[in-house]
């Protein structure tokens, strides 16, 4: 079984990392920009006060990277960000992925807050043409716009149920361990054609 977490990295220490490495493959880290102003806009800020400063986030990168796990970064791009450069900080933090993906709306769970970050396929394409040159640099970069990320996922939430957002909105499924995997997976909605075109399947 591979394992990951996505953090903001502000509580990784070396004495962690060196507690949970045996057990740990990829930690993900999510940085969206290293603009401060930006960031606390986006709520990206620890305790909702202070962003993490650029420096910061190279020091938390290379000291996942100098444990031996593998490092991404996953990039949310919004109307903040979407004319942002970010090449300079990923090659500088080198990441073995980077996953960029568009801002996603989804009713119940961000609706209140999403419309005026939301971007269109153009723009989230242009930030991906524009970034994408670290590939370069041996960099692998993973873009996924609202249609991959839209039934390709399959998710498993706190109460141990299936869950799916092709519908613009979180379905549930019956508790897996009360129904078993079979009949729950049955309750929700995944497209593997979508999963693969995604790079779902990739070398771990």
């Amino acid at each position: 079984m591979t394992t990951s977490i996505v953090t903001n990295g502000s509580r990784i220490t070396d004495q962690w990392l060196n507690q949970i490495k045996t057990n740990l493959d990829w930690i993900a880290l999510s940085i969206d920009t290293v603009d401060p102003s930006k960031l606390k806009f986006l709520g990206r800020a620890v305790s909702a006060k202070k962003p993490i400063s650029e420096q910061e986030y190279l020091h938390i990168a290379k000291t996942v990277s100098r444990s031996g796990m593998r490092l991404k970064i996953n990039t949310v791009v919004t109307s903040e960000t979407w004319q942002e450069d970010f090449t300079d900080f990923i090659r500088m933090a080198r990441p073995q992925r980077w996953k960029i993906l568009q801002a996603l709306p989804v009713k119940g769970q961000n609706d209140k807050h999403i419309s005026d970050l939301m971007i269109t396929s153009a723009q989230f394409a242009a930030y991906v043409q524009r970034n994408r040159i670290v590939e370069r640099d041996g960099i692998r970069v993973v873009p996924e716009n609202n249609e991959m990320m839209t039934e390709s996922y399959v998710m498993v939430d706190p109460a141990g149920r299936f869950f799916d957002n092709s519908r613009g909105t979180y379905t549930y499924s019956k508790p897996i361990l009360r129904f078993g995997v079979v009949n729950s997976l049955k309750e929700v909605s995944v497209d593997s054609d979508r999963f693969f075109q995604r790079g779902g399947i990739y070398e771990w």
